[in-house]
């Protein structure tokens, strides 16, 4: 076992709120992200007494087929067999029970409620309610956003958290296109002006070697996370944490002109975690390390 899960989740039987038991969890994002939780585990012969979490849940599975069985409120218990890429949803605060009979592994993310009523600007005291859905699903924009975080998060988290949330806003954003039960009206007004994005601009540059967050940089816009995400897009022509990780690299190679400065010291006044995530960065975007550009420069 790599860790403690994160992912909290009720006893229905004593009220008690406690970390979902997971029997075999290989690694856990814990507080890495805001807002989104991602966790790995082999699958094992597990029972799950009726409980429920406190914020979404999506179950992923990978690999050889598991069998197992699902309680849900008015529907009993029903047999599932979970293939490569099924998905199961759990509504934060929907009671369900579960078996399983292991094989195979699964990724686990648990969404706030906040941040899916952010995607379509609810105040955060209104509820989404999602379909229970009887049996697994499948939807490629999950799967392939949440295998893109499992990636990162084995590697350290390269990006930064602004790469992680926004895959978790994007997850947020499709639960909503195609498991809720209400239709939102998602459209307005959320240009940025260009005073704001300059503003916004100069904050990123002055604020380039901190681990930036999206609901800090949507919160200094004065927009939901969703809203700042499409208007910076729409400003910039990328994504924030694309532009963020842009000029990082910028930075870099004007920092690495100077032979004298050790590369592990320009990663951290760049804002990457390491020596190592800045060199995966730097090659990505100049397909060349650290090392051989300064070698070049000099």
């Amino acid at each position: 076992m790599a860790g403690r899960s994160s992912i909290d989740w009720v006893d229905a039987a004593n009220g008690r709120r406690q970390k979902l038991p997971v029997p075999d969890l290989r690694v856990s994002s814990g507080h890495a992200w805001t807002g989104v939780t991602l966790e790995c585990s082999d699958a094992a012969p597990t029972e799950l007494p009726e409980g429920y979490l406190l914020k979404h849940g999506i179950l992923l599975h990978l690999g050889a087929p598991q069998e197992g069985e699902v309680w849900w409120p008015g529907k009993g218990w029903t047999r599932l067999r979970l293939m490569n890429s099924s998905l199961v949803i759990l509504p934060a605060r929907v009671p369900y029970a579960a078996r399983s009979y292991g094989g195979g592994q699964s990724v686990a993310m648990q969404i706030a409620p906040e941040l899916v009523t952010s995607v379509i600007s609810l105040d955060r005291g209104k509820a989404v309610d999602f379909h229970v859905e009887a049996a697994p699903t499948q939807d490629r924009l999950i799967e392939q956003a949440m295998l893109a975080m499992e990636e990162d998060l084995r590697n350290g988290h390269p990006a930064g958290r602004l790469y992680g949330e926004t895959l978790g806003m994007a997850i947020a954003a499709q639960l909503l296109r195609r498991f809720t039960v209400q239709k939102f009206d998602k459209r307005g007004n959320c240009a940025l002006s260009p005073e704001l994005l300059r503003r916004l601009l100069e904050y990123i540059d002055e604020n380039i070697a901190t681990d930036l967050s999206l609901p800090e940089l949507a919160g200094f816009a004065q927009l939901n996370a969703h809203s700042f995400f499409r208007s910076f897009k729409h400003a910039t022509g990328c994504a924030p944490h694309q532009y963020v990780l842009l000029k990082r690299v910028e930075r870099a190679k004007s920092l690495l002109r100077d032979t004298t400065r050790p590369i592990a010291d320009v990663a951290l006044m760049c804002g990457f975690g390491s020596q190592s995530h800045l060199a995966t960065a730097f090659r990505r975007a100049t397909k060349m390390s650290p090392r051989a550009f300064r070698n070049a420069a000099s």
